[in-house]
Protein backbone atom coordinates (compact mmCIF):
# COMPACT_ATOMS: atom_id res chain seq x y z
CA UNK A 1 0.00 0.00 0.00
CA UNK A 2 3.04 2.27 0.77
CA UNK A 3 4.36 2.04 -2.25
CA UNK A 4 1.12 2.72 -4.40
CA UNK A 5 0.54 6.09 -2.38
CA UNK A 6 4.31 7.53 -1.70
CA UNK A 7 4.25 9.17 -5.37
CA UNK A 8 1.37 11.29 -4.02
CA UNK A 9 1.78 12.15 -0.97
CA UNK A 10 4.26 13.65 1.67
CA UNK A 11 4.35 13.83 5.57
CA UNK A 12 5.74 16.74 7.20
CA UNK A 13 6.29 17.61 10.57
CA UNK A 14 4.71 20.95 10.80
CA UNK A 15 1.72 21.74 13.33
CA UNK A 16 0.39 25.11 10.63
CA UNK A 17 -2.68 23.60 9.43
CA UNK A 18 -2.84 21.95 6.36
CA UNK A 19 -0.47 22.53 4.01
CA UNK A 20 -1.55 23.44 -0.03
CA UNK A 21 -0.87 21.65 -2.92
CA UNK A 22 0.98 22.72 -5.78
CA UNK A 23 -0.96 22.39 -8.61
CA UNK A 24 2.58 22.17 -10.52
CA UNK A 25 4.06 19.34 -8.92
CA UNK A 26 0.86 17.29 -8.14
CA UNK A 27 -0.06 14.17 -9.80
CA UNK A 28 -2.91 13.59 -11.86
CA UNK A 29 -4.75 11.11 -9.58
CA UNK A 30 -3.90 13.48 -6.85
CA UNK A 31 -5.52 16.35 -8.33
CA UNK A 32 -8.57 14.43 -9.86
CA UNK A 33 -9.28 13.02 -5.95
CA UNK A 34 -9.83 16.25 -4.90
CA UNK A 35 -13.36 17.22 -6.70
CA UNK A 36 -14.98 13.77 -7.62
CA UNK A 37 -17.28 16.31 -10.39
CA UNK A 38 -13.43 16.32 -12.12
CA UNK A 39 -12.45 13.67 -14.55
CA UNK A 40 -9.02 12.58 -14.51
CA UNK A 41 -8.63 13.33 -18.12
CA UNK A 42 -9.81 16.97 -17.55
CA UNK A 43 -7.03 16.93 -14.89
CA UNK A 44 -4.45 15.11 -17.65
CA UNK A 45 -5.53 17.49 -19.99
CA UNK A 46 -4.81 20.65 -18.15
CA UNK A 47 -1.31 19.28 -16.96
CA UNK A 48 -0.12 18.48 -20.39
CA UNK A 49 -0.91 22.21 -21.34
CA UNK A 50 1.01 23.48 -18.51
CA UNK A 51 4.05 25.67 -19.59
CA UNK A 52 7.27 24.86 -18.66
CA UNK A 53 7.23 27.25 -16.10
CA UNK A 54 4.26 25.94 -14.85
CA UNK A 55 0.73 27.61 -13.64
CA UNK A 56 1.58 31.30 -12.47
CA UNK A 57 -2.16 31.21 -11.18
CA UNK A 58 -4.93 28.95 -10.18
CA UNK A 59 -6.99 30.61 -13.34
CA UNK A 60 -7.19 27.21 -14.76
CA UNK A 61 -8.71 25.40 -11.79
CA UNK A 62 -11.84 27.42 -11.31
CA UNK A 63 -13.92 24.56 -12.29
CA UNK A 64 -13.26 22.72 -8.36
CA UNK A 65 -15.04 23.60 -5.54
CA UNK A 66 -14.52 26.96 -4.15
CA UNK A 67 -13.44 24.52 -0.61
CA UNK A 68 -11.27 22.59 -3.14
CA UNK A 69 -9.65 26.00 -4.40
CA UNK A 70 -8.45 26.88 -0.72
CA UNK A 71 -6.20 24.07 -0.52
CA UNK A 72 -4.56 24.60 -3.98
CA UNK A 73 -1.48 26.96 -4.77
CA UNK A 74 1.46 27.33 -7.60
CA UNK A 75 4.75 27.54 -5.13
CA UNK A 76 5.86 24.62 -2.89
CA UNK A 77 6.99 25.79 0.67
CA UNK A 78 8.57 22.21 1.15
CA UNK A 79 11.50 20.28 -0.81
CA UNK A 80 13.97 17.52 -0.08
CA UNK A 81 17.37 17.57 -0.18
CA UNK A 82 19.55 14.08 -0.78
CA UNK A 83 23.31 14.79 -0.40
CA UNK A 84 25.55 11.81 -0.86
CA UNK A 85 29.58 12.19 -0.46
CA UNK A 86 31.89 9.66 -0.86
CA UNK A 87 35.67 9.82 0.31
CA UNK A 88 37.47 6.72 -0.36
CA UNK A 89 35.69 3.67 0.91
CA UNK A 90 33.04 6.02 3.06
CA UNK A 91 30.04 7.10 2.16
CA UNK A 92 27.32 9.71 3.96
CA UNK A 93 24.19 10.03 2.54
CA UNK A 94 22.03 13.24 4.14
CA UNK A 95 18.57 13.97 3.62
CA UNK A 96 17.10 17.32 4.63
CA UNK A 97 13.81 18.66 4.82
CA UNK A 98 13.21 22.27 3.41
CA UNK A 99 11.37 24.90 4.10
CA UNK A 100 11.06 28.24 2.12
CA UNK A 101 9.22 31.03 3.84
CA UNK A 102 7.49 33.78 2.42
CA UNK A 103 8.94 35.17 -1.54
CA UNK A 104 10.56 38.30 -1.94
CA UNK A 105 13.90 40.21 -0.72
CA UNK A 106 13.50 38.90 2.79
CA UNK A 107 12.82 35.33 1.81
CA UNK A 108 14.91 32.89 3.98
CA UNK A 109 14.86 28.81 4.10
CA UNK A 110 15.46 26.85 6.59
CA UNK A 111 16.48 22.79 7.20
CA UNK A 112 13.05 21.50 9.09
CA UNK A 113 14.91 17.94 9.42
CA UNK A 114 17.81 16.61 8.52
CA UNK A 115 18.69 12.59 9.03
CA UNK A 116 22.12 11.18 8.12
CA UNK A 117 22.28 7.69 6.81
CA UNK A 118 25.65 5.72 6.62
CA UNK A 119 25.37 2.71 3.58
Amino acid sequence: MVEILLPHVAALPVGNGPTRINVNTATPAVMAALDESVALSDVERWLEERQAEGFGSLEMFETFDPAVQETLDVATRYFGLTVNVSIGRSNLTMYSLLERGALGPDARVASRVRNFGYF
